[in-house]
């Protein structure tokens, strides 16, 4: 959930500063970004638009959806929408969504293959607000940005902003094969996981093990040495082993 929360809150939020009563298109809303988007456009009162499969309006069939788009704006009595969260480039979803976007509107793109520079989208539409969306880039470049929005997903979840997003799990690496299938039928609601149970020493002696930070350092080896008979999994920047009491692991 954390960096598709800080996706959406970056997007919906900081970006294009969604409001109550504004209409919003989201893309690919069975996807894991458009479930928690769903939620934080609910949230601030926002009207929801969606594409997802063949459901809401088709996320596959451009022409389609571009029809089926303004016949739900003209019965809501809208001439477009306030607010895009794209993330598809295929069947010219973009310049589609474009053409349902109001004057003034904001444009967030959080994909990454076909997507349009800023010039292109000054050049076909220079009243709209764009923006590339890529928090990936934000947790290798600006962690501590990354770090602080964190701290908003503790807070949303805690007045009940958020809910768990739904996960369809695959039990084993065996399954890998079955779970991109899954996903290729687009039968997925949420998040498509493969589950791999642990194969640390730690699971195998049925212990339950202690998670240092550091702990490679004088004041670990120190510490960990008045603990007999445990086992610990040490978080460490220096990529050497020690061994201490029942078993360890160096990440």
């Amino acid at each position: 959930m954390p960096v598709i929360f800080v996706t959406v809150e970056q997007s919906l939020g900081d970006l294009s500063r969604l409001q109550k009563g504004e209409r919003v298109l989201i893309h690919a809303a069975a996807g894991g970004v458009g479930f928690v988007a769903i939620q934080y456009a609910q949230f601030v009162g926002a009207v929801v638009f969606a594409t997802a499969g063949a459901y809401i309006t088709s996320s596959r069939d451009g022409a389609k959806f571009k029809e089926e788009m303004r016949q739900m704006l003209k019965d809501d009595g809208a001439e477009g929408v306030d607010v895009v969260l794209n993330s598809l480039s295929h069947d010219d979803y973009i310049p589609r969504s474009l053409a349902l976007l109001s004057k003034g509107g904001r444009f967030m793109e959080i994909g990454k293959r076909g997507i349009w520079s800023v010039e292109q989208m000054r050049e076909a539409r220079p009243d709209v607000l764009y923006a590339t969306v890529a928090i990936d880039v934000m947790m290798e470049t600006e962690p501590w940005r990354y770090n602080a929005y964190l701290k908003r997903l503790l807070e949303r979840v805690e007045v009940g902003g958020l809910t768990p997003i739904n996960l369809h799990i695959f039990e084993g690496l065996e399954q890998g094969v079955a779970a991109l299938q899954f996903l290729q039928r687009a039968q997925n609601i949420g998040k498509v996981v493969i589950q791999e149970q642990s194969r640390m020493l730690c699971r195998q002696l049925q212990q339950n093990p202690y998670l240092l930070s550091g702990g490679t350092g004088a004041l670990g080896v120190a510490a960990t040495s008045e603990v007999a008979s445990s086992c610990f999994v040490f978080f460490s920047e220096r990529s050497k082993w020690i061994r201490l009491a029942t078993c360890c692991f160096c990440c």
